[in-house]
């Protein structure tokens, strides 16, 4: 009976060892698919923010060119206020001479 008992806690303690290694390697694998999950989420943020770089920079550009183009308008305004008020001298001229 003595020898049974010391080879059945033998046998335990195999079994406990046994499962032990199975822990290691389930936890060897999920560490490794963590790791993973860990590499596609740095990939996806890496681009994700070359994405938003592009984007402001093209923000930045678009607003640039926005100021460039209401400088071009108001340019174009001011010749043509001047333009309408040459016309509207002209034609206090041309009807000044018509009087004479």
């Amino acid at each position: 009976a003595e020898a049974e008992c010391e080879m059945l806690k033998q046998e335990l303690e195999r079994l406990k060892a046994e499962k032990g290694e199975q822990l290691h390697i389930e936890y060897l694998e999920k560490i490794g698919a963590l790791e993973r999950k860990l590499q596609l989420a740095e990939e996806s943020l890496r681009f994700l923010s070359e994405q938003s770089e592009r984007a402001e920079n093209e923000v930045k550009n678009l607003k640039e060119e926005i100021g460039e183009l209401n400088e071009e308008r108001d340019a174009v305004t001011r010749r043509y206020e001047l333009c309408l008020e040459t016309i509207s001298k002209l034609e206090h001229e041309l009807n000044e001479a018509r009087v004479e």
